[in-house]
Formats: structure tokens, sequence, C-alpha cells
């Protein structure tokens, strides 16, 4: 019997250091993001219509959610790096956060972005957008505001972006229907 007590005894010993280690919270973090790294969103719905309660046109490549017109908690705005807007299936494009005057509003603690919504589409293909996989591939882009828009007719299209914190990402535009159908890869 006492050789019964003191394995007993033994094992929950044991187990609880166990889960002492296992439950360490003060342990390093061992798992490293590659500096080279991008981190890729598919599928991303945005929506074509100003204001709209349910669908956003908003998008943060940071938390990697959409927001609406109307819905932008005061502490996300500074992390929303595009906004899309059109004047129609001819004339779709990017904007920065901060431009009031296409957005029609303000968005709060907003910061700008620079969208090339037209860039050489010889060199910045759907083809090139589905192989890069570097970051790296992205550094040396100048990404300057454009100006320029595309037509829903014209997807698959790639526009590039320089978000706040100077991260330069590409999206794949798939296609437009009431929503445009984006893949969004941006530097870690």
């Amino acid at each position: 019997m006492p050789m019964k007590k003191i394995f007993l005894a033994s094992t929950l010993l044991a187990a609880s250091f166990a889960c002492k280690k296992d439950s360490d919270s003060t342990r390093p973090d061992t798992k490293a993001t590659p500096k080279d790294s991008l981190v890729t969103y598919t599928g991303v719905a945005l929506y074509a219509k100003p204001n709209d309660p349910v669908n956003g046109r908003l998008f943060s490549t940071l938390s990697g959610k959409i927001y609406t017109d109307n819905a932008i908690p005061d502490t996300i705005g500074q992390h929303i790096d595009i906004a899309f807007n059109n004047f129609g299936a001819y004339s779709l494009f990017f904007t920065s956060p901060t431009d009031e005057a296409t957005l029609g509003f303000k968005i709060p603690g907003a910061r700008t972005s620079f969208v090339l919504n037209m860039p050489d589409a010889q060199v910045f293909s759907s083809a090139w957008f589905d192989t890069l996989r570097h970051a790296s591939a992205l550094d040396t882009l100048k990404i300057t505001t454009d100006q320029e828009s595309f037509e829903a007719a014209n997807t698959p299209h790639v526009v590039l972006f320089r978000n706040a914190a100077g991260k330069r990402g590409a999206i794949k535009v798939k296609s437009f229907n009431q929503q445009l159908l984006i893949d969004v890869k941006v530097q870690y």
C-alpha cells in the first residue's frame, strides 16, 4: 500500500511541474516571422455603394478587416490602408483613406497611403501577382498616387500601394459585379 501512495504522489508532483512549464507565459515566443514574408488576404469583397450600412469599402491590411463608411471605431482609422471607390464599371479605383473629397467623409485618424491604380500591365500582371512570394520584390517599387482608374472589363488587374507605415503591397482585382473581389499581398 505505501508503494501505491508514493507512486501516486510522485505522479501528481510530476504532472504539476509539467503543467507549470506548459503554462509559463514568461517564456519567449520562438515563432519568428521572416523579414521577407508577405501577408496574403484572399477573396476580400469590397462593395461599390458608398454609405452602405452592411457592406464595406475600406480595408486594413493590419487586421485584414473590411469597414463600412459609417462604422469606423476611432482607434481603427489609422490602420485603414485602402479605400475603394467607383463611378460605375468604367471607373474603378482605390484611394487613400485621407481622400475626403473622393470618399465624401473624413475617417478619424486616417493616415496617407499612396495608390498606383494603373501600373505597367506588362510588368505587374495577374501572373506576376500570383507568383509574388517575397516582400523584397516590392522593396524598390516607386509607388505614388496616380489619380487613375480602371475598367471592370479589364480584370484581372493589379494595383500597387504603399501604406502610411511604409509597407508596400499589391492588390489583384479579380472581378467586379456590385462588389469588387480582390486578393491582397502586403509586406509583413
